[in-house]
C-alpha cells in the first residue's frame, strides 16, 4: 500500500513539474513576442522621428535661404534709393531759378533767346546767366517752367502780344502766351517735364511776334529742376 502511495505522489509531482515548465515556456514565448513587437514599434517611431528631424532641418535651411534672399533684396533696394536721392554735395542734383529784375525789356525778335541774368539758385551749375541756356549735367527727368509778363497796351508803339517757347536743343517743348491788349499787364506761363541726357540744352526764346516788349521786375522768370536721375 505504501508503495502505491509513493508511486502516485511521484507521478503527480512529475505531472505538476511538467505543467509548470510548459506554462513558463509559454510565458517566455509571450514575453519574447511582446519584446519583438515593442522593438519593431520603437524602430518605426525612431524612423518617424528621424524623418521629422530631417524635415525640420530642411525647413530651417529654407528659412535661412529666404532670410538671405530678403536681406539681399533689401540691400539692393536701399542702394537704389540712395542712388536716386538728391545730394547736392555730391552733385547728384540739378536745379536753377533765374529772373529778370529790371523794368521793361524792349525790341525782342523771333527766335531771340531770353536771358534771365539774376540767378537765385543754380545747384549743379547747369544754368548760364550770360546766355540764358541750361546745359544738362546728368541724365534724368527734368521739369522746367517759365513765366512772361506782357506790358500794357497803354504803352505807345509797343507790341503787347508775347509768345515764348521752352526749347530743347532748338525744338519747342512748351509754349506760353500773354497779351496786354486789354490795357492791363498780363502774365503767361508754362511748365513741362522732359527726359534729358547729359549735354542737352534748354532755353526760352521769343516766337511768332516781332519787336516784342516784356516786363521784368521778377515777374518774368525761368526755372528747372532734376526730378529723378536715370
Amino acid at each position: 500500500m505504501l508503495m502505491y502511495l509513493l508511486l502516485f505522489f511521484g507521478a503527480y509531482a512529475v505531472a505538476t513539474d511538467t505543467s509548470s515548465l510548459d506554462s513558463l515556456e509559454n510565458r517566455m514565448a509571450m514575453l519574447e513576442k511582446q519584446g519583438t513587437e515593442q522593438k519593431a514599434l520603437i524602430e518605426v517611431q525612431t524612423l518617424a522621428m528621424e524623418r521629422q528631424d530631417a524635415r525640420i532641418r530642411s525647413l530651417e535651411a529654407d528659412v535661412k535661404r529666404l532670410q538671405t534672399f530678403a536681406g539681399e533684396k533689401q540691400a539692393e533696394l536701399e542702394t537704389s534709393q540712395r542712388s536716386k536721392r538728391f545730394v547736392v554735395d555730391n552733385m547728384e542734383t540739378a536745379a536753377f531759378h533765374a529772373v529778370i529784375t529790371g523794368g521793361q525789356v524792349s525790341h525782342n525778335h523771333i527766335s531771340q533767346g531770353l536771358v534771365f541774368p539774376s540767378v537765385t539758385l543754380n545747384a549743379g551749375g547747369g544754368y548760364d546767366a550770360t546766355t540764358g541756356v541750361f546745359t544738362c549735367p546728368m541724365n534724368g527727368i527734368y521739369v522746367f517752367s517759365t513765366s512772361i509778363m506782357a506790358i500794357s497796351s497803354a504803352q505807345p508803339s509797343a507790341n503787347v502780344n508775347v509768345h515764348v517757347d521752352i526749347m530743347k536743343n532748338g525744338v519747342e517743348i512748351g509754349a506760353a502766351f500773354a497779351s496786354g491788349s486789354s490795357g492791363a499787364m498780363e502774365q503767361g506761363s508754362v511748365s513741362v517735364a522732359v527726359n534729358l541726357v547729359t549735354g542737352d540744352r534748354v532755353h526760352v526764346a521769343f516766337q511768332r511776334h516781332e519787336d516784342v516788349h516784356i516786363w521784368g521786375d521778377r515777374l518774368t522768370s525761368f526755372m528747372g529742376a532734376l526730378v529723378t536721375p536715370l
